[in-house]
């Protein structure tokens, strides 16, 4: 009895190995909208490179984390999601007519990298003590991102519309929390497991919007907006 459930839990383990990095990889897709109309207009007018950099930054700390962990699904997913995010900050940063106020958002980027790396590899008494502390931070940076799309809530309640959100954004983001809340959960990592949990709340309220706030019922139209979404 005990064999066929650990082999059961496996077997789930497995399936949502594979389910969470598919997902994910379809939310990386998601910043190829913005990427094509930079290039298409020829300047980066109307489009934030905060979403691209905050996944990097995500990213990178993952990555950290999915290593001392020893986790490879963690590890292919934040590996993959950097390559995008970085084609994507390039092709943001040739088209940009405003560098010094890149150079400013990549400061502050580093502010939160550097720091955690160095700390996880050189300062922290054990390799428990270095796990909790770039966990915690991931935690932080995942909600953050989860939070992110609620900055349109105001115009949705106002205009009695979703027409300022994106509903294929909407919907990935709730598939990719609800994976990795799982995963979390299989593991028994909180650091994984509730930011993920708190993400897949937040993102299922937002589909609620939709059906309570069709976005064919707007007072005002709004083009939806696009950008990344958020990985483990």
């Amino acid at each position: 009895m005990g064999a066929m459930l650990y082999f059961e839990t496996l077997t789930l383990k497995v399936v949502v190995q594979w389910t969470a990095t598919l997902f994910t990889f379809v939310a990386f897709l998601a910043g190829i909208h913005s990427a094509h109309k930079i290039v298409k207009q020829g300047n980066t007018h109307e489009v934030s490179l905060v979403p691209y950099l905050s996944f990097f930054v995500g990213a990178v700390v993952w990555l950290k984390y999915g290593t001392l962990i020893h986790d490879p699904t963690i590890i292919l997913v934040n590996i993959v999601g950097l390559c995008f995010q970085t084609v994507y900050i390039f092709i943001y940063y040739i088209y940009s007519l405003q560098k010094h106020f890149i150079y400013k958002q990549f400061a502050f980027a580093a502010a939160v990298v550097v720091p955690t790396l160095v700390y996880a590899k050189y300062l922290a008494s054990s390799l428990a003590k270095a796990t909790q502390v770039v966990g915690l931070v991931g935690c932080m940076l995942s909600l953050c991102s989860y939070c992110s799309p609620l900055a349109t809530l105001r115009t949705v309640l106002k205009n009695k519309s979703t027409d300022s959100m994106s509903f294929p954004l909407v919907a990935v983001n709730f598939l990719v929390a609800l994976q990795w809340a799982l995963y979390g959960y299989l593991l028994k990592d909180k650091n994984i497991l509730i930011p993920n949990t708190l993400g897949c709340a937040i993102a299922g309220v937002q589909v609620l919007l939709f059906v309570v706030y069709p976005p064919w019922k707007s007072k005002t139209h709004h083009a939806p907006l696009h950008g990344p979404v958020i990985k483990t």
